[in-house]
């Protein structure tokens, strides 16, 4: 039991600190990743036994064995066809693999018990609270960044300038793997909430505001304001007089503390309302760009074929960031890495999970499950990570989602609103 239990807290603190020991690897292979892969293993009659249970899971396989099929079709693309070497495509056999194996992991953990969420958000706090001390505003922040260059420092890829601390990082090489972990946790401090209305989980997601604004990322920004919409939805529509005064105060607070830091340090948040910028302009072009490059080659290309279409769309639209960026949308490195027919399949994935779910799920889970759409898509429609393309953290969501399947289906009834006993 000892080892079974320290086992699991192992793994529990390997997803807490996901991304930061990258770059531990043996023989190529990340120190992280062989240990999850043993995970999987050591726990794959569960797996099976779980397949055949619950339908999510089940669709979510599929998915992985068809985004192989397309990954194998996108490398005969690029061999055979363009005659282009691209080991990328082995890395994302590979990365597709243990993205899987991750996303079970964590429903199996999950299914056994929902609370261990509240130890994942325990074990990586620290991680967030070096990032709201890495702030400028604050009396240890030397320290802050000391600990994250002395002893998190990304192979030399971090370079300690006054430059690189304007945004906060937190452990990680930059900004913005803060900006998808800080995302993520939104959503799981939403859920937690909504599963057991405790007022600790709001103000958990406020200091993650306040972090948020320290990174000055503008999507990460607008995904905590469409959470917070509905966070104040759920307390006038459920909340007591008590919660929805203490709750309004603290944002009285927090919002007062916001706009007097902003106002005062007006220079150093101004990349929060700048929507001209060379970065905010980017985008779209960006996202022009790749979206013609997956009409173009719709069933695979190599970074030359890639190249070859970013120099056509510059000589259209003579934007620099073209030449100089990828497409920074991770909707459509969805369809870079499997294919223009695997963003088609991504799609098509859910669309049938929400039929599947759209007349068994309480009204709560289902308007939590819209909320969260729009909060991850308002901040990875514009970075390079997506769900089975790099976020690996962000595979909790989908967890969460098929855990809320298994306990419906466990319960026999679907269309009632439930909660779950307190911790």
């Amino acid at each position: 039991m000892y080892i079974k239990n320290s086992l699991l807290f192992l793994i529990l603190f390997l997803i807490a600190t996901e991304g930061l020991f990258a770059n531990y690897k043996i023989a190529g292979i990340g120190m992280v990743r062989i240990v999850e892969a043993l995970y999987f293993f050591y726990i794959i009659k569960s797996f099976f036994n779980d397949l055949r249970e619950n339908k999510i899971l089940l669709i979510t396989f599929k998915l992985s064995i068809i985004f192989f099929l397309l990954l194998s079709l996108k490398l005969f693309t690029v061999t055979f066809i363009f005659n282009h070497y691209e080991s990328k495509i082995f890395i994302d056999f590979a990365r597709l693999t243990l993205m899987f194996m991750l996303f079970y992991i964590m429903y199996y953990i999950l299914s056994k018990d929902i609370k261990y969420l509240n130890i994942i958000l325990l074990l990586n706090l620290p991680i967030i609270i070096i990032a709201f001390f890495q702030g400028s505003f604050t009396p240890f922040t030397d320290l802050a960044w000391y600990l994250k260059f002395h002893y998190f420092a990304q192979l030399g890829n971090d370079i300690d300038t006054p430059w690189f601390r304007t945004r906060v990082c937190g452990l990680y090489p930059f900004t913005i793997p803060l900006g998808y972990i800080l995302v993520t946790n939104m959503i799981v401090a939403l859920y937690l909430y909504i599963k057991f209305s405790y007022i600790r989980y709001i103000y958990y997601f406020i200091f993650l505001g306040i972090v948020s604004s320290f990174t000055l990322t503008r999507s990460v920004m607008l995904s905590w304001l469409v959470i917070t919409l509905y966070f104040l939805y759920l307390i006038l529509r459920n909340g007591t007089m008590i919660k929805k005064i203490i709750v309004f105060f603290s944002l009285f607070l927090f919002i007062s503390f916001s706009l007097a830091t902003v106002a005062t340090n007006a220079d150093k948040f101004s990349r929060l309302s700048q929507l001209d910028d060379n970065s905010a302009e980017g985008r779209i072009p960006l996202a022009i760009t790749a979206t013609y490059s997956l009409i173009k080659y719709p069933l695979g290309f190599s970074d030359i074929e890639y190249n070859i279409a970013k120099k056509e769309m510059y000589n259209i639209i003579h934007n620099k960031n073209i030449l100089e960026h990828a497409g920074h949308n991770g909707f459509l490195n969805i369809g870079f890495v499997y294919t223009l027919i695997g963003l088609f399949v991504f799609i098509g994935y859910f669309i049938y999970i929400f039929m599947l779910v759209k007349n068994k799920f309480s009204y709560d889970i289902k308007s939590f499950l819209m909320v969260i759409a729009i909060a991850y898509l308002a901040n990875s429609l514009f970075h390079n990570n997506f769900l089975f393309y790099s976020d690996f953290y962000g595979l909790l969501i989908l967890a969460i989602l098929a855990v809320e399947y298994k306990l419906a289906k466990e319960r026999k009834y679907w269309n009632v609103p439930y909660k779950l006993d307190k911790l």
